[in-house]
């Protein structure tokens, strides 16, 4: 029976097709979801007549504009691609810092950290940015103190955007 257990096994072996996790599984690879949602975007972006930061910044507040990464670790899509754009992100999502949206001012604080951090922010700040306290995702408590924060540093740097 143990025999018949080790051909089995052999035989599985080098004749099952080699498939990966995912194609087993039958979920996409995390490269595969970034290329779809990619060419969602860029589809999205051709219908609207929109630009992308105008874009990330009305998905802000969707609590369901978001994917999975890692160990059950949510991406949130909005604030990830704001915070790769940088510069050009900047002042609009200081003007929204405002919003009665807890959800959505998190995620603003949350892009406007990324986003000061772009080499195309750094190379006028020195690296400078507001750091709020210590946290990516800070407790709506906390917010008012931030936004002041956020809000003097722009002020600082206005110039440059």
């Amino acid at each position: 029976m143990k025999l018949l257990g080790y051909i089995l096994i052999i035989f599985l072996f080098l004749y099952m097709p080699n498939l990966s996790y995912s194609e087993y599984h039958n979920v996409d690879t995390p490269e595969v979801q970034i290329k779809k949602l990619k060419y969602v975007i860029n589809e999205t972006f051709k219908g609207l007549g929109m630009g992308k930061v105008d874009f990330f910044v009305s998905k802000l507040k969707d609590q369901q504009f978001t994917g999975m990464y890692s160990h059950g670790y949510t991406w949130y899509y909005a604030s990830e691609n704001l915070g790769k754009i940088g510069k050009e992100a900047i002042p609009k999502l200081i003007k929204i810092l405002d919003t009665k949206n807890d959800f959505e001012r998190t995620q603003v604080l949350y892009a406007l950290s990324l986003a000061a951090q772009h080499p195309n922010v750094k190379s006028f700040t020195n690296g400078e940015y507001v750091k709020g306290d210590g946290t990516a995702f800070p407790e709506p408590e906390k917010h008012s103190e931030i936004v002041d924060e956020w809000k003097k540093w722009f002020n600082k740097y206005k110039n440059y955007f």
